[in-house]
């Protein structure tokens, strides 16, 4: 049965909740400020098999390459898996769970970040091996069924298998489970029903405020921006999922691929024995959202 996360009355229930407004402000060192640059399709961090690894606290990566990080989200009353990248990429997903001593099987929530099929293609296999139920934000439910038929970016052609949302997730609704609270916030233009989660993570006593970004690039087939056809509003969707971004306190920042966050030279540094975790960075998380609104802005005055 589906369900919103208003009316869910379980075990793991879930309220709707406001996002606190926080400005995080801090000034950028020269490393934190270059930009998230995709790496070319040939090479490893796109084409060799990646193992898991910690972040930090509960929060792991268990995706199928460096490029797709998938997280899961552990607790003593089953997981959260953040997206599940392509069908294909579903048996490696799987063993990379079971490298950290997890079980698929108790994974409780599917969560998908935003419909596309880099990151919700391998939700219906995934399904079925889990059992768990698929979370998403209510304007991308349309296309999570229709297999990205109605993707606004689609020829009208079927991208994945369909498969059936069983939350529907609005702004401020927080998923619960164990002593886990994930709080959605609508971030569309991406996609329409681009979520981006927060929560809350602990590393040696202290509290640290994570993201996990949904996205704000712009593809070649989501143009124009301005005006488009099947999606007229995604200039003024970018526009106010930019401003609320700016509010959401970061500590720790992660995203749907690796190199949104500087995944390979984080890891580096670690390996590198550093003194404190890479993956906390506040100043990378205000460097990158700078990049990517500006290249929103150069976008709509290219069209302009």
């Amino acid at each position: 049965m589906r369900s919103s996360l208003k009316s869910q009355r379980n075990g793991a229930c879930a309220t709707l909740l406001a996002a606190a407004s926080v400005v995080l402000a801090s000034a950028l060192t020269p490393a934190q400020a270059q930009e998230p640059i995709s790496p070319p399709a040939d090479t490893p961090y796109r084409t060799e098999p990646a193992g898991p690894f910690h972040i930090i606290d509960n929060i792991y990566v268990v995706g199928e390459t460096l490029h797709l990080t998938n997280y899961l989200i552990t607790t003593d009353e089953g997981h959260i898996l953040i997206d599940a990248a392509y069908e294909e990429s579903v048996p490696k997903i799987q063993a990379n769970i079971e490298e950290l001593g997890f079980n698929v099987e108790d994974i409780r929530y599917l969560v998908g970040s935003h419909a596309h099929s880099d990151h919700v293609a391998g939700f219906a296999r995934m399904q079925e091996l889990s059992g768990a139920e698929i979370v998403a934000g209510r304007r991308d439910v349309d296309v999570i069924e229709s297999g990205g038929v109605t993707d606004f970016r689609s020829d009208g052609s079927l991208q994945w298998p369909p498969a059936m949302v069983d939350v529907i997730i609005d702004d401020g609704d927080e998923l619960r489970l164990g002593d886990t609270v994930l709080t959605a916030h609508a971030t569309p233009g991406h996609t329409k029903g681009c979520t981006t989660w927060t929560m809350t993570a602990e590393e040696n006593g202290v509290q640290y405020d994570v993201i996990l970004f949904c996205g704000a690039n712009i593809g070649d087939a989501a143009l124009p921006v301005i005006g488009h056809p099947k999606y007229p509003e995604m200039a003024s969707d970018f526009d106010t999922t930019f401003e609320k971004l700016k509010t959401i306190p970061v500590d720790v920042y992660l995203g749907g691929h690796g190199y949104w966050f500087w995944v390979e030279e984080k890891l580096a540094r670690r390996a590198a024995g550093a003194e404190t975790n890479p993956f906390i960075d506040p100043e990378g998380w205000q460097s990158a959202l700078a990049v990517f609104e500006q290249r929103y802005l150069d976008r709509l005055a290219d069209e302009r």
